[in-house]
């Protein structure tokens, strides 16, 4: 096995960057841009290459041991910048450190919640209202609501949209 040319290289690089052997050859090499049947050959040709197969391998470990941080270098990270904080008296940012801390560790989840907040806001009216249908559209009318928020509203409140009024 010899040592891969200077354009074998570049293959290989092209390859790396967009996964497509096709495109990489037509970059490697220069060709014209316009897709052939022949750069799909070639570029598969090259990719059964050793040198370049061994570029290629050797590209994605360099970018897993760059892109590969442990847990615990990463809490140690946030240990290290909360005994700063500590130093220079900053509690705000050491509890930050620390959330931090607890959110890498799992130990914090955040939640968001999908409210439909005109079934919140009719189901207070509803019951300030003691469940009056009429007595509920009326207060609703007097919110303080652009007419397309409040036509929504009062839709939401018509029956046949599932919602019991009484």
């Amino acid at each position: 096995m010899g040592e891969a040319t200077v354009k074998q290289e570049h293959f290989a690089h092209e390859f790396y960057a967009c996964g497509n052997a096709a495109e990489a050859y037509r970059r490697a090499y220069k060709t014209d841009s316009k897709p052939k049947p022949g750069h799909a050959r070639a570029g598969w040709d090259l990719l059964r290459d050793p040198n370049v197969g061994a570029i290629i391998e050797s590209l994605r470990q360099r970018a897993l041991e760059k892109a590969t941080q442990t847990r615990e270098e990463h809490v140690a990270e946030l240990d290290r910048l909360k005994g700063i904080a500590i130093n220079l008296d900053k509690p705000s940012a050491a509890i930050d450190a620390e959330k931090a801390k607890g959110k890498v560790n799992g130990l914090y989840v955040e939640r968001f919640e999908n409210v439909d907040k005109s079934a919140v806001i009719i189901d207070m009216v509803r019951l300030i209202c003691g469940g009056s249908a009429e007595l509920t559209a009326k207060a609703l009318e007097n919110l303080p609501l652009s007419p397309s928020e409040r036509a929504q509203l009062l839709n939401d409140m018509k029956p046949d949209t599932g919602r019991v009024l009484d």
